[in-house]
């Protein structure tokens, strides 16, 4: 079985991924830092492009408890050199969301939701530290750290005591770096 690092070494840019997850439960309470929300949906989009930028793309609906379901889209953004910035400090963020109700079709063959606003979207851009990104977007930005530049980014992850963690989450999971173990 391959290290961590021998996939995210093995793993040429640009790289792509995409995914979707589903989520229900209190630990949406922890990760999205509300005690409204109970289910979540999320699609992502994680891309290192050939020149080395960094670009994640995260969309989704959260609801629960009350009437005050949302919808966002958030993207975070690195520099293409990966000299300019250190990994795992901060990232420059873009989001919209907007709040409504969250309704579920009832077709048994489409997963789709269907949201009903309430209010105009709201944008947003500013920096982010590392640290107050949301536990899914930490993930999967540091999947493309490590691809971009894998010694650098291990480095940092260990400085940060957040190695093992990530480390042991990129081992199994099977889709990381386009590559299984």
């Amino acid at each position: 079985m391959r290290t961590v690092r021998q996939r995210a070494v093995s793993t040429a840019a640009p790289y792509r991924r995409r995914g979707r997850r589903s989520q229900s439960g209190e630990s949406l309470a922890s990760q999205f830092r509300s005690r409204e929300y109970e289910h979540a949906r999320t699609e992502y989009d994680a891309t290192l492009a050939a020149d080395g930028e960094i670009r994640l793309l995260v969309k989704g609906h959260l609801w629960g408890r009350d009437e005050r379901d949302q919808r966002y889209r958030v993207q975070h953004r690195r520099p293409p050199d990966p000299t300019d910035s250190v990994p795992f400090d901060e990232y420059e963020t873009w989001a919209r969301f907007q709040f409504g109700r969250v309704e579920d079709r009832t077709a048994a063959d489409d997963d789709a939701l269907v949201f009903r606003p309430a209010t105009p979207p709201t944008d947003e851009t500013r920096t982010l530290q590392w640290g107050d990104l949301f536990p899914l977007h930490r993930r999967l930005l540091a999947e493309l750290e490590l691809v971009r530049n894998p010694a650098f980014a291990e480095y940092r992850l260990r400085e940060t005591d957040e190695w093992q963690e990530i480390r042991d989450d990129l081992k199994w999971d099977l889709d990381a770096f386009a590559r299984g173990p």
